[in-house]
């Protein structure tokens, strides 16, 4: 697939993988971070340094236009405040994933919203940070 302008990106957010919420119509950007650890293993008598990859670790940034309608960005955002996860499902186009359009999914934490932040005569925005809880997954299939 050559170059594309995200136009269309796929933003679904949940208590559970069943019940996701699509906000991708309110979605400004999104970014997916996914990082391993790099753990020293080096001994004595090395003559460099050694590493091994360690525990994998994930997070999503986005930003909203924000809208407090029931099931839209505040309500669905609000009650995931402090949860033990919640589910992300992410594509670079709407349109069903596959390996040209692949599917990021995985359980995440939002630690902290700010459901109203912004300045007179500005955009009301908001920008979340949600921490990975386990893997992300990067799906191939149609969907």
């Amino acid at each position: 697939m050559p170059e594309m302008v995200l136009t269309d990106a796929l933003f679904k957010i949940g208590a559970t993988s069943a019940a996701l919420v699509s906000l991708s119509t309110f979605t400004k950007s999104v970014s997916i971070t996914y990082s391993a650890e790099v753990l020293d293993k080096t001994a004595m008598a090395s003559s460099g340094r050694k590493r091994i990859a360690g525990l994998k670790d994930g997070s999503v940034r986005a930003t909203f236009n924000q809208d407090y309608v029931a099931a839209k960005v505040d309500a669905t955002l609000w009650p995931l405040i402090g949860t033990t996860g919640c589910f992300i499902k992410i594509q670079p186009q709407s349109s069903k994933s596959t390996t040209i359009n692949p599917r990021y999914v995985g359980a995440f934490h939002l630690p902290s919203y700010s459901p109203l932040d912004g300045a007179v005569g500005a955009l009301n925005e908001v920008s979340v940070d949600f921490q990975g809880h386990g893997v992300i997954s990067r799906l191939l299939t149609a969907t």
